[in-house]
C-alpha cells in the first residue's frame, strides 16, 4: 500500500526507465468520481513524474466522500492505494524464496540487460532445484522436467533457445560478449513464465480445491 502524498514512494525503480530509488513527484489529479452511497468513497487517479526520466505514473487513491472534492491533494489525510498504472511488478509468495530474490533483481535490472539475463538465468537453476530437479545440466534438467509432466515440450524448447543467449555475458564471449534489451525482456519472460507454470498455477489449483471443497459441504 502507498499513503498520498507528494511523493510516491512504492516503487524501487522506475518502471519506465529503470532508476532505482526513483522520486515520483506529484503533478496533476486526473480523474475524481465517488463510489456508491452505501460505502461513502471517493476514488481518483493522480498522476506522478519520474524527475529522471519524465514519464508518468498513474495511481489510484479512496477516501471518505468530499474531502478532495475541489481537486486539490489533501496530503494529511490518510488515504492509501494498490492500483498503478504502469502496474507494481511484483512475484507471488507461492514463488521460493531463492527463486524470488533472483527474479525480482532480474525484473529490476530491464536497465541493465547483461545482469539481467544472468539473474533470470539463476532463476531457473533455483526454481529447478526447488522442484528436486538438483542433478545434471540445466539442458538435462529441464528434461527431466517435461518426463515428470511439470512442463511442456514446447517450454523446454523455448528454455533451450533463450539459455544460449544467456551464456555469453556469464562466459564473456569474444565474439558476442553482450545481450540486447530485446533478449533480456525475453529471458525474464520465461523465468517469470516458469514461476507460473511450476508454483503459482499449483497452488492456486490447491486454493481453488480447497475452496470448490469447502462449498460443497455448506
Amino acid at each position: 500500500m502507498s499513503r498520498l502524498g507528494p511523493n510516491l514512494e512504492v516503487f524501487s525503480r522506475c518502471p519506465l526507465c529503470g532508476v532505482a530509488s526513483p522520486n515520483l513527484q506529484f503533478k496533476n489529479k486526473l480523474a475524481y468520481y465517488e463510489t456508491s452511497p452505501d460505502d461513502d468513497q471517493w476514488l481518483a487517479w493522480y498522476i506522478y513524474q519520474c524527475s529522471k526520466c519524465g514519464g508518468p505514473v498513474a495511481a489510484q487513491f479512496r477516501g471518505p466522500r468530499g474531502v478532495i472534492a475541489d481537486g486539490s491533494p489533501h496530503f494529511n489525510h490518510v488515504s492509501s492505494t494498490n492500483r498503478f498504472i504502469p502496474k507494481l511488478d511484483s512475484l507471488p509468495s507461492s514463488v521460493p524464496k531463492k527463486a524470488a530474490r533472483y527474479l525480482s533483481q532480474a525484473m529490476e535490472s530491464a536497465h541493465a540487460p547483461d545482469g539481467a539475463v544472468m539473474l533470470a538465468n539463476s532463476a531457473v537453476d533455483a526454481m529447478l532445484q526447488a522442484r528436486g530437479l538438483a542433478e545434471g545440466s540445466v539442458y538435462k534438467r529441464l528434461a527431466d522436467a517435461v518426463e515428470l509432466g511439470l512442463i511442456t515440450k514446447e517450454i523446454r524448447e523455448w528454455a533451450d533457445s533463450i539459455r544460449i543467449e544467456s551464456n555469453n555475458p556469464r562466459h564473456a564471449d569474444a565474439d558476442e560478449p553482450h545481450v540486447s534489451n530485446e533478449r533480456a525482456k525475453l529471458m525474464v519472460e520465461f523465468a517469470r513464465a516458469l514461476a507460473e507454470i511450476l508454483f503459482v498455477l499449483p497452488a492456486k489449483a490447491l486454493t481453488g480445491k480447497s475452496e470448490a471443497e469447502r462449498l460443497d459441504h455448506q
